[in-house]
């Protein structure tokens, strides 16, 4: 929720990096309001679109919309709303993106056979390792091993060499804990922060 008591989800389809997407909340008197927004060559969210209506879904609203209606609205209120929810979402749709691909790398483990196993794949280890101790899981070992149907041991072993190999730090405090490393990202290629900058056609 934004400092104006709006919440804003995502809606259509929407990158979020800087090119044109779409966000939505509800009014207090029960209206939609929707802004399309696309970053500009200097970085600047600008306004493409902007929607006000009513939800298909519930009876007709007692007031219609008159010109009074946009004389209350707030428009700059709301669109400075809406730019703080932007990025954020953008934070989201990244993190999904990541997901995909991370899931993507450990379902492949199993097939690779008695090959050298590459730091891609222990890197994608280290990311849902930290995703569980983000999640405050006190067992990460154990989740890992649930999540790739393999024995503890094996993961214990695997998040030692992930580790060794620079992916993932070592806890400063207790026996578990630690974070994807800046190399682990750049193997992965999440060292590119999200939104990037200018247009993207």
């Amino acid at each position: 929720m934004s400092d104006d008591g709006l919440v804003w989800k995502a809606v259509r389809e929407g990158s979020f990096d800087g090119r044109l997407s779409f966000l939505e909340a509800e009014l207090d008197d029960g209206y939609l309001i929707e802004f399309g927004l696309e970053q500009n060559e200097d970085g600047i969210l600008e306004c493409h679109s902007f929607s006000l209506y009513w939800p298909e879904t519930k009876v007709l609203p007692t007031n219609a919309i008159t010109s009074r209606t946009f004389q209350l609205l707030g428009f700059g209120r709301l669109l400075t709303s809406a730019r703080k929810a932007y990025p954020e979402w953008g934070d989201v749709v990244t993190e999904v993106y990541e997901e995909i691909e991370v899931e993507k790398l450990l379902k492949d483990w199993t097939a690779m056979g008695p090959v050298q196993i590459p730091d891609e794949q222990y890197a994608a280890l280290a990311w849902m390792y930290e995703k569980y101790v983000l999640a405050g899981n006190g067992q990460p070992i154990a989740e890992l091993s649930k999540y790739m149907n393999s024995d503890r041991p094996t993961i214990s072993t695997r998040v030692a060499e992930a580790r060794n190999r620079g992916l993932l730090s070592k806890p400063k405090h207790g026996a578990f804990g630690g974070q994807l490393t800046a190399k682990g990202k750049k193997v992965l290629g999440f060292d590119i922060k999200q939104p990037t900058k200018g247009k993207k056609k």
